[in-house]
């Protein structure tokens, strides 16, 4: 097998069967696929003795990201961050031919599905919850540099919070070229808003926190947080990032943003600091428009409808004229 076929090469349903069974020795009564994610083979187990557990594979290239998993594991749950329990990794090709985490099923749905049924006082608890848990990763050591860390030793992390900003609308901008959705005039006009706040980013300290907490990964069950998964990554930079991706996913589904209004509450942030909340949630939109039409992890890119791509230029539009 070349080394690009083993890079590429799938995880299926039978690996993650095969891989819960020699591990558990115990045969799998039922399993289903997450829909979501982007980077990550996920599948849902029901044990025949009925322990409910969660198979986490990559392909060969994900060895790197599910180290950060197993360091900042072993790091943030002593710290009290809420993460399920890990009965088994393996990333180094001992046992199998991927990398492969089995972690308890936590009970719930991802944010996003079970918004709208959320009352406000149940929204103020959760937004006072991931609050405390951000300021957790906040207490941790500062980062060496910028940028989404699988440890303190991460030599891919940038020198300015302004460089990781840059890199990452470069990829925005690539992305927008090939799926050509949406015209690279919203790109342009995002980096020239970034570049124009240059000074504040320069500014920003490298500070920990948990960049996917948003409408996915974090659990709800029954209205409360049970938990969070998928902290491949501690990023260091401007915790203000996570709240306007959550905003970005909030308006995406065309939900209220009262939960953001809760979490900034918290955080007292100052006029200027709301100004950069509403900047980093047009550079998410932007980013969400990149996104359309790409493939991922799935195994042929998902069919984009007009009303989708008219949605985001809509957010856009809105998001742009509240900043100007």
């Amino acid at each position: 097998m070349t080394i690009d076929s083993q890079l590429n090469k799938i995880p299926t349903e039978k690996d993650a069967e095969h891989i819960l069974e020699k591990v558990l020795q115990e045969k799998v009564k039922k399993i289903k696929r997450f829909p979501t994610g982007t980077e990550h083979y996920v599948y849902d187990l029901t044990t025949q003795s009925n322990k409910e557990l969660v198979v986490r594979i990559g392909r060969e290239d994900a060895r790197r990201i599910f180290s950060g998993a197993l360091y900042w594991h072993s790091i943030l749950k002593p710290r009290g961050v809420p993460l399920p329990e890990l009965l088994f990794s393996e990333i180094n090709k001992n046992l199998f031919d991927f990398p492969v985490m089995i972690m308890e099923r936590l009970k719930g749905h991802d944010l996003g599905k079970v918004y709208p049924q959320l009352t406000s006082d149940q929204k103020r608890k959760l937004a006072q919850d991931i609050y405390a848990i951000q300021n957790s990763v906040a207490s941790l050591p500062n980062g060496k540099g910028f940028g989404f860390a699988t440890s303190y030793e991460d030599n891919s992390l940038k020198k300015s919070w302004h460089s990781l900003l840059e890199n990452q609308l470069e990829r925005t901008k690539t992305r927008i070229r090939e799926a050509n959705l949406f015209d690279i005039e919203y790109y342009n006009k995002i980096a020239s808003l970034i570049d124009e706040n240059k000074d504040y980013f320069l500014k920003v300290k490298p500070v920990g926190f948990l960049d996917d907490t948003t409408t996915k990964n974090v659990i709800i069950n029954e209205g409360k947080l049970a938990g969070i998964v998928d902290t491949d990554y501690v990023c260091f930079g401007d915790p203000l990032f996570v709240v306007a991706l959550t905003q970005m996913g909030l308006l995406s589904e065309g939900y209220d943003t009262d939960y953001i209004s809760n979490w900034t509450d918290l955080l007292r942030i100052t006029p200027h600091q709301y100004k950069v909340l509403t900047l980093y949630t047009i550079m998410h939109c932007v980013g969400f428009m990149s996104e359309l039409g790409g493939a991922f992890n799935r195994m042929k890119p998902k069919e984009v409808s007009k009303q989708e791509t008219q949605q985001l230029i809509d957010i856009f539009e809105k998001l742009v004229h509240s900043f100007a």
